[in-house]
């Protein structure tokens, strides 16, 4: 998938709020791992979804603006 995609991908589950149900959490599962470790701790993917659902309640009409993107070079590995 493209860099450019994948983010589009991720900004949108985060900008709007998730499918009811088992389309939601299939919705994240496409993109994150189950557990997610975020600052130190494992959240589920039912964390993940319920954060986004209070995320979209609680900040009607919300968007991200992407300000940049950095693009690794080929056969870089980020940490090594």
């Amino acid at each position: 998938m493209p860099p450019s995609n994948l983010i589009e991908r991720l900004l949108a589950l985060w900008n709007e709020v998730p499918p009811a149900g088992e389309a939601g959490l299939a919705a994240f599962l496409e993109l994150y791992t189950d557990p997610v470790r975020l600052n130190g701790a494992e959240s589920t993917i039912n964390d993940m979804v319920a954060r986004a659902r209070a995320l979209a309640a609680t900040r009607s009409g919300r968007r991200t603006e992407l300000l940049s993107q950095l693009r690794w070079r080929s056969g870089f590995t980020p940490g090594t």
